[in-house]
């Protein structure tokens, strides 16, 4: 079985190695600790691993396929009047606007009583949940367009003003956010977001980036001591029950449930239910989403509207094989990864802002989903918050610049 783990390990790391980057961080932070409290802690039979390392090795080979098809992806065009600058710095500013909205109506979870239970009250803000909704999927987004702007222009990465004010706004939202891996997220999205843009890793950033993976690391052991769960257990306990079995449950019961279907028919169907009447009102009401389910069965909480459900991480790996069964759900993870790496390429090469953010979207939100499951609720809020940003951008394009007729009427005179 340790072979599973090592192949594993390998395959992230090989796809690292050839850039990538997305399909390599997702293996290695997502779907490697997964697999190795499988085989160390079987608690749901050895079969349980064999099918994640089957649906995993699935993911991977369709991730690699783009690189195969079209070599030399990160040839680009030239900008032509594309305005990057003016993109960049309206979506930074945006962004940064409605992160200080959400902290100033919602409250601050690490000053909360209970930090533990208020982290993820994302919509304490109210206004529909929107400045939330920017806080936690705008700023990957805008420090993105942030880096593209830099790389078109022939800069260095986190050289302007606005990268490096919206990395700020990051990673001081994540402090404050009250979530133990809030850091671990802000090291992990930048390097994502940094090769997507068109950057290529020197030195002195990959210093950077492992001091601030070591410095996060430190911040979630510190921020886990205030949990009352986790002082009530002991810390050390808490936290190492967190990185074996709480890590591996979740997606080890969604596959040893995936003969019988009893969480629901499909985790798709459920959540669609869930999030469009939850979100739009429409449908009739489903009182759980399929996280909430697995996550009663897991923890033990009876299924009932007044309980409290802990988050759970399903990955996309036990959901498609619960919804497909393991020959289509090869075939649908292999899809999953090669859309994963096209976009990730695509970015890495296109010129207009909207079509780069449009794709880093993809990548951002096909990394959670990959990571943690929950394909429906990752589809309505990323593509939510990447149509607002355009949006953003173009009312402060007309508003900056004059129309798009006048701008090209004055690059031709």
């Amino acid at each position: 079985m340790l072979i599973l783990v090592a192949a594993i390990a390998v395959a992230g790391g090989a796809a690292l190695a050839r850039r990538h980057v997305v399909i390599g961080l997702v293996t290695l932070t997502g779907l490697l600790p997964v697999i190795v409290n499988m085989v160390l802690l079987p608690r749901y039979g050895s079969n349980i691993a064999v099918l994640f390392a089957l649906g995993s090795a699935a993911l991977i080979v369709g991730g690699i396929l783009p690189s195969v098809r079209t070599p030399g992806y990160e040839k680009r065009k030239g900008l032509g009047d594309v305005d990057w600058d003016t993109f960049a710095t309206a979506l930074a500013l945006f962004v940064i606007a409605g992160t200080v909205v959400h902290f100033a109506i919602g409250g601050v979870p690490l000053m909360s009583s209970n930090v533990e239970i208020a982290r993820f009250d994302i919509t304490a803000s109210g206004l529909f949940g929107v400045p939330g909704r920017i806080y936690l999927f705008g700023i990957p987004l805008a420090l993105a367009a942030c880096l593209r702007a830099e790389r078109v222009s022939d800069k260095d990465a986190f050289s302007s003003w606005q990268t490096r004010l919206i990395l700020i706004t990051f990673a001081v939202s994540r402090i404050l956010s009250g979530f133990k891996s809030g850091l671990v997220e802000v090291v992990v999205t930048t390097l994502i977001v940094y090769f997507a843009s068109g950057h290529s890793i020197n030195r002195k950033h990959l210093l950077q980036f492992l001091a601030a993976f070591v410095v996060a690391l430190a911040f979630g052991f510190a921020v886990g001591a205030t949990y009352n769960t986790y002082r009530e257990r002991g810390l050390m306990a808490a936290l190492v029950d967190r990185i074996s079995f709480q890590t591996s449950d979740p997606a080890a019961v969604v596959l040893a449930h995936a003969d019988f279907h009893d969480f629901g028919s499909n985790s798709i169907v459920v959540d669609a239910a869930y999030f469009t009447n939850r979100y739009f009102h429409i449908g009739d009401q489903q009182p759980f989403s399929f996280s909430q389910i697995v996550s009663s069965r897991v923890t033990g909480t009876p299924l009932s509207p007044d309980r409290y459900f802990v988050p759970v991480t399903t990955t996309a790996i036990a959901e498609q094989i619960y919804d497909f069964g393991i020959p289509l759900a090869c075939v649908t993870l292999a899809l999953t990864g090669y859309i994963m790496n096209s976009a990730e390429r695509l970015a890495r090469r296109v010129v207009k802002p909207h079509t780069f953010l449009m794709a880093v979207t993809i990548v951002l939100g096909a990394f959670e989903y990959v990571s943690k499951g929950g394909l429906v609720y990752a589809i309505y809020n990323w593509t939510t918050v990447c149509l607002l940003l355009i949006a953003i951008a173009a009312v402060a394009n007309v508003v900056l610049l004059g129309s798009p007729r006048n701008q090209t009427s004055i690059s031709r005179a």
